[in-house]
Formats: structure tokens, C-alpha cells, sequence
């Protein structure tokens, strides 16, 4: 055998040792950076990922918790005439309620001022009688006015884990004279299955946790309601969410598994929605990739040492070759074929793994045409009209639906061709606020008139929001219009018709079914010497008339209205100074939506005594 071709002064030992040192040098260092910037990177990228996800379903929470207050508000602002005594109305009040097991799983209840429930829907729930008072959310509301939503307890008659909403119930002097709670069952269906019955990815979660209770309200694993957090120091990464940290890290839960874990805050209950997810899964693509890699590096490190001899001069001519195409198709914007490979070696799995790329990319393209085309299709069958500018202030797309309203072509709207169907009236107001809010990058909303394809112009809701690149770049906004046509005109109608009722010389009223007056026109109350726009929260039919007249409506005239929907008799209004004076009563019921009545009793003096008396 001949060793004269290894000696260390030959040339071509000398490169080839060279050349396999940085070679495999080169590429074990390769994989490891590879590797740990791809980790880091994806890493990062699930994080944002992880991140907005939680924070839209910590949204979505914040805003249902929201909507069940405001309800919870709302029907305290409707009990709380019904809070002196009269729970049986009270009871049938809550009862009535169509929405209520939509809102509350569990029902809800009335407890009075020293915390005893006074009314509770549904019924069966068995809690009419129970005392509250040792439920802090429940004193916060009685005593404090405050409204609350409770940290996760266990019912004290369902026995079952549970979270109350609590608003405080005052009379017309803002004094609390109850509470209103509503109770949603932890276990059981409620709009908290968002985070019960979603799994984030293959094997992660979701949590909802009380931050001040540090323990779990809610999750995929029904066992987990009520339980509690580790201690404080145990898992560093908890104590920052329980304190209040919204983002994303890695941590090891109580079982010893990684997990990437990201929280956002729900500012309405004290609560943090978590996402975790096992990193096993998290970061599987790059262990695969990694052991792949290793492979590869091994198995091209021992393959080197044996072809570099002789392929220093025989790879150079197909590398040239590969090089040269790469940087024809590198000037091309057209889609181009693969690379050939005319080789199995080094610079053919080079080809390959470009090949590979590109083929990546193309996927890529093709999906961002695919969500693109879908976006277009979901604008395009929108019962909006949606419209995107670009930087320059122009528009350059339209949905199906403007298109079909204005009946105007995609290229005749293009540019500031929309604008010949604005209204004239409105052309100059809509161009300057449009123009002031586009050079502040503002979102804005305005109303005027665009012609409909038949020539008619309609009034529209125009909505425009700012739109910014990945890189933050603005790049011109997108906007949808309602048309409010209809609407505006039946406002001004009832706008006109309300007009009508204040400038008639007659005393028109309406009330409730319990004789509350909830109207009363200008002229009746200078007819009975109140104030124009005088508080009706006090008065009562009684007190516009005398102790006679206000019998006679109250226990003929309401029976009659229920009964035949219409009454009137001769009656006499009473004046703030004691004075009467007789008038022509006429009363009829006005169905409200939800089917009830109360009683509208319109009145007109028609007597000469009763124009005598209205001049007072």
C-alpha cells in the first residue's frame, strides 16, 4: 500500500485534512445552531401564538362575565319597587324571566337587607329562607354597595362548587335595600364551558384561576374546580401570574412535566385564563428535526472522510453548475422547478434540501391564496358593505355586497370612483373627516348618503378601522357600511310623533299596571301644577286626581282596561293648590313586547269648566 499520498507535507493531504476539519467542524456546529435558533424561535413563536389565544378567550370571559352584571343590574333596577313586602310579586317577577337559566345555570335570588334570600329562581333550588351573611360577596353588596363576583365556593345548598355575581339592590334614594345574586354551578353547562371543554393542541389545557384565592374556578378536568395552587415559591412562574405577570414561560408543573404556559388577566373577576401546553409536544418538530440532523451529520461526517480525496476535483464542476442555476432562478419571479440532483452526495442533499425549501414556500404561497380567497368569500357573502384603502388614501377593493348595492363595477368604484355616489350634501363633510382621521391614523365611524344602484340614496353607517402590517407599518384601512335608512327614518318619525304629544294642549299620562306614572306630556303637568319634566319617580295616578277619581280609575277604570282594552268616564283632576276640575277620562292598554300591558290613560278636558281650569 502506498502511504506517500497521506504523508503530512502532501498537498493533497494537507487540503483534505484541512478541508474535513472545518467540514465537520463546521457542520456540528451548524446543527447546534440550527437547532437551539430554531428551538428559540419556535419557542417564541408559540408563545405569541399561545398568548393571543388565551387572551381572546380572556376576552371573551371578561365580556360574558360583563354581560351577566350588566343583566344582573338591569332587573335590580326592576325589583327594587318590588323590595317593600311584596315578595310574592318579587318571586313571580324573577320567575318571568326568559333569559335567566341562559345566564345563570344555578338561578338566581333576592336576599334582603340582613342577607336572607326573600326570593330564589328556580324554586326548587330550596335556598327561599337561607342567610348569606357570611358570604363575603354578599356582605360587600349589602353593606358596601359594592358589585361583586365571587371567588369559587361551595354552595351552601347545592353543594357544589359555584361562583356568585352579586349587585347591590337600592331604592329611589340609593339606599341598598338587597341584593341580587347570580349563581352559576361550576360543574354543570355555563359560559364558562369555553375553558372546560377546549383542549389547546394535542395533550394542553386551559385553567381558570382566581388570583386572590390562588385556586382553579374551572377546567378541562372537572377534579381540578376548587383545587388549589401549589404554595407560594414552589413554582416561580405561578407566584408572577398570581401577582399579576400577563405573558408566556416554561415551567414544571406538580408532576414534574415542562410545560410553556402563557396567562392573560380578566380584570372583572380578578381571574387569569392560562393556556398550557406540554413542550414535549411544544418542541417535537425540533427533537425530530435535531435527531434527524444528528443522523445526517454522522452519517455525512464519516462519508467525508472517506470521498473528500477525490472529490475536491470532481465536486467543484456540479457545485459551479448548482450555483449558477440557483442564481438564475434567484433573479426569476416566475414559479420555477426543482433543481436537478445528478448526484446522491453532499451537494445533492444541498439540492435536495433547497428543493425541499422551495417546495415549502410554495405550500406556503398557496396557503396565504387559500386564505386570502376565503377571506374574500366570507367578505363577499357579508350583509355588509366592506371596503379597503390602501396608504395613498385610494380604495382599491370592494365586496360583492357594495358592488351590488351601488350596482357599479370593481374598476369604477377603484380610486375615488365610490365618491360619485356619495350624496352631494354630504360629499364635503364625508371628504374632510375621512381625510383628518386617515392622516392621524384614528379609527372613525360617520353616516351619509350613497346612491343606491335604482338611484335612490340611502343613509349608511360608514366604520372605518386603521390597518398595520407584522412590521407595525401602516397600511391604509378597511371599513364596512350598514345601511340605516329605515332606522333614521322611523327616528325622526318617533321623534316627530313625541313632539306632537309635548305640544298638545291635552293632558296625556302613561303608567304601569301598579298606577306609577312613567309619562307625563307638559300641558298635564301644568294642568295638575307640576314642573315641566318633573321626577315621576314618586307619582302615582292617586296623586292626580281626587280620593274619588282615583278610586274610580284604579278599581273600574284599570279592571275595564285589562278586560275591554279601552275606558273612559267623567272624572276631575286635582291641582297642586286643591283646586278641581272635571275632565273626560279615556284610558287603553299598550302591549309591551314581552306580552304584558300597562295602563296609558290619555286625557283631554272637554268641559267649559275644564278649559277654564287649564288656563291656571
Amino acid at each position: 500500500m502506498n502511504l506517500s499520498h497521506l504523508q503530512r507535507h502532501s498537498l493533497k493531504t494537507r487540503v483534505t485534512l484541512l478541508a474535513l476539519s472545518i467540514f465537520v467542524i463546521n457542520i456540528w456546529l451548524l446543527s447546534f445552531y440550527t437547532t437551539r435558533m430554531l428551538r428559540n424561535d419556535l419557542e417564541r413563536h408559540l408563545s405569541e401564538q399561545q398568548f393571543s389565544t388565551v387572551s381572546f378567550m380572556a376576552r371573551d370571559i371578561n365580556q360574558e362575565l360583563d354581560l351577566r352584571l350588566r343583566a344582573l343590574e338591569t332587573i335590580a333596577a326592576k325589583v327594587s319597587p318590588l323590595m317593600s313586602g311584596n315578595a310574592a310579586a318579587l318571586q313571580q317577577y324573577l320567575e318571568g324571566l326568559p333569559l335567566l337559566t341562559f345566564l345563570f345555570n344555578s338561578g338566581m335570588l333576592v336576599v334582603g337587607p340582613d342577607g336572607t334570600t326573600i326570593a330564589d329562581v328556580p324554586r326548587s333550588a330550596g335556598r327561599l329562607g337561607v342567610n348569606y351573611m357570611n358570604r363575603d360577596f354578599v356582605v360587600a353588596a349589602l353593606k358596601e354597595g359594592k358589585t361583586t363576583i365571587s371567588q369559587p365556593v361551595m354552595g351552601k345548598v347545592l353543594k357544589a362548587p359555584l361562583i356568585g355575581m352579586v349587585v347591590p339592590i337600592r331604592d329611589g334614594r340609593g339606599k341598598v335595600i338587597g341584593a341580587l345574586d347570580g349563581v352559576s354551578a361550576l360543574g354543570e353547562s355555563s359560559f364558562l364551558d369555553k375553558v372546560t371543554n377546549s383542549s389547546y393542541g394535542k395533550t394542553g389545557s386551559y385553567l381558570l384561576v382566581a388570583r386572590q384565592s390562588r385556586m382553579i374556578v374551572t377546567a378541562g378536568e372537572k377534579n381540578l374546580i376548587m383545587t388549589p395552587l401549589l404554595g407560594v415559591g414552589v413554582i416561580p412562574l405561578i407566584d408572577r401570574f398570581v401577582d399579576g405577570y400577563e405573558g408566556s414561560g416554561i415551567l414544571v408543573n406538580r408532576l414534574g412535566e415542562e410545560r410553556l404556559s402563557s396567562t392573560k388577566g380578566i380584570p372583572l373577576a380578578g381571574w387569569y385564563v392560562t393556556a398550557s401546553l406540554p413542550t414535549a409536544e411544544a418542541f417535537a418538530p425540533v427533537r425530530e428535526m435535531q435527531q434527524r440532523v444528528l443522523l445526517a451529520t454522522i452519517f455525512l461526517t464519516i462519508l467525508a472522510a472517506g470521498l473528500t480525496w477525490w472529490m475536491l476535483r470532481r465536486e467543484l464542476g456540479p457545485m459551479l453548475a448548482a450555483v449558477k442555476a440557483l442564481t438564475a432562478m434567484s433573479q426569476s419571479t416566475e414559479r420555477q422547478t426543482p433543481l436537478p440532483v445528478a448526484k446522491q452526495d453532499q451537494v445533492g442533499l444541498l439540492i435536495e434540501g433547497f428543493n425541499h425549501l422551495l417546495t415549502t414556500v410554495w405550500h406556503g404561497d398557496a396557503k396565504l391564496q387559500e386564505s386570502e380567497s376565503r377571506f374574500r368569500m366570507m367578505a363577499d357573502t357579508a350583509p355588509v358593505l366592506i371596503w379597503i384603502s390602501g396608504d395613498d388614501k385610494l380604495c382599491h377593493w370592494f365586496n360583492q355586497g357594495w358592488l351590488d348595492f351601488t350596482g357599479r363595477s370593481m374598476e369604477q368604484e377603484r380610486g375615488n370612483g365610490w365618491a360619485e355616489g356619495v350624496h352631494p350634501e354630504d360629499f364635503d363633510r364625508c371628504l374632510e373627516f375621512y381625510v383628518s382621521h386617515f392622516e392621524q391614523r384614528k379609527e372613525f365611524r360617520m353616516e351619509y348618503r350613497l346612491r343606491r344602484h335604482d338611484g335612490e340614496y340611502r343613509w349608511v353607517d360608514d366604520h372605518g378601522v386603521p390597518r398595520f402590517g407584522i412590521d407595525g407599518m401602516f397600511e391604509g384601512y378597511i371599513g364596512c357600511c350598514i345601511d340605516i335608512h329605515e332606522s333614521r327614518q322611523a327616528n325622526a318619525e318617533r321623534a316627530r310623533l313625541l313632539r306632537i304629544i309635548e305640544e298638545a294642549p291635552d293632558f296625556i299620562a302613561t303608567s304601569d299596571m301598579q298606577a306609577h306614572l312613567k309619562y307625563l306630556n307638559n300641558a298635564g303637568a301644568r294642568l295638575v301644577g307640576l314642573p315641566e319634566g318633573v321626577d315621576l319617580t314618586h307619582l302615582e295616578i292617586k296623586d292626580m286626581h281626587p280620593a274619588w277619581g282615583a278610586k274610580l280609575v284604579l278599581e273600574e277604570g284599570i279592571a275595564a282596561v285589562l278586560e275591554k282594552g279601552f275606558w273612559q268616564h267623567e272624572n276631575a283632576l286635582l291641582h297642586r293648590t286643591a283646586t278641581r276640575f272635571p275632565f273626560r277620562n279615556c284610558c287603553w292598554s299598550i302591549a309591551t313586547p314581552p306580552g304584558t300591558r300597562r295602563c296609558s290613560r290619555p286625557s283631554c278636558a272637554t268641559s267649559p269648566r275644564a278649559s277654564a281650569s287649564r288656563r291656571i
